[in-house]
């Protein structure tokens, strides 16, 4: 699932490069190398489309797993 996901944005980022949208691109970059960030870190929802990045979210979604896994 993160696999399919980090593909997903390479190919994202591939594209900007391509079409020389370099402000696309390093805004892309910059959303997955920023190392000034700190909190909550994205996950994936249940189905593997989505990335979650809201607190809530992550929560709702953490919650959801250790109940399917734990029960």
């Amino acid at each position: 699932m993160q696999d399919a996901w980090m593909i997903r944005k390479a190919e994202e980022i591939q594209g900007y490069a391509d079409h020389n949208e370099m402000k696309n691109f390093f805004k892309a970059i910059k959303a997955i190398y920023d190392p000034r960030k700190k909190g909550t870190a994205p996950l994936l929802s249940s189905d593997g489309t989505t990335l979650l990045t809201e607190k809530s979210q992550i929560l709702k979604r953490w919650a959801e797993h250790f109940r399917r896994f734990l029960n």
